[in-house]
């Protein structure tokens, strides 16, 4: 598994995780770590694209996982969360997990493109 971390605009408020290939939870523990290392220097809200188009494979008990090891964790500084390139079945499965309380915060926007999924970013407004 591969893991690319890049932004997206000049202003450093949209980012883009590209994970390409197999992975397990295990290999995404030390993006999870960057993440929140991005997160605690940052006083301004950010938006984080998901690239998962060229990922081969899922790992089993998503939901398992998601409670027991991000239920309580929060990027503090995340403002949006979009997935892009996953099948309508995972965006079902997805939108199902996260009408639970533990992972409501991980609710997300889902586009097919990279560039559908940074427009919406920087359009998005609050309200």
């Amino acid at each position: 598994m591969h893991m690319n971390l890049t932004w997206a605009d000049n202003a450093n408020r949209i980012l883009v995780v590209k994970i390409d290939g197999r992975w397990s939870w295990r290999e995404l523990e030390p993006l999870m770590t960057e993440l929140f290392r991005i997160d605690s220097e940052r006083s301004q809200p950010f938006d984080l694209i998901i690239d998962a188009r060229a990922t081969e494979m899922y790992e089993p008990n998503l939901a398992d996982y998601l409670r027991g090891r991000h239920a309580a964790p929060r990027l503090a500084h995340r403002r949006l969360l979009i997935i892009v390139g996953v099948d309508e079945f995972s965006q079902i499965l997805w939108r199902g997990l996260t009408a639970m309380p533990y992972a409501a915060h991980l609710k997300a926007a889902f586009f097919d493109t990279v560039d559908e999924a940074v427009v919406y970013a920087a359009q998005y407004t609050e309200g």
